[in-house]
């Protein structure tokens, strides 16, 4: 899975930060085609939060810059 974002200044519409964050997420495939689509969508779940947590050090550490 894979997330670009831009952080853009509201009045103006400048870009101020541009970034990019990747996850790869895994599951087993097993005999229960219910099982294999919940560990499919348990896998997507968990790529989408390690993103969401990536992006929110990406700018933790963009602000902090400006301290």
């Amino acid at each position: 899975m894979n997330a670009t974002f831009i952080l853009s200044k509201i009045t103006s519409g400048a870009q101020l930060y541009t970034g990019k964050a990747v996850s790869v997420g895994s599951y087993n495939v097993v005999d229960s085609e219910f099982a294999t689509i919940v560990a499919e969508d348990n896998a997507a779940e968990r790529a989408a939060r390690e993103i969401s947590e990536e992006i929110l050090d990406l700018l933790v550490v963009f602000f902090s810059r400006f301290d």
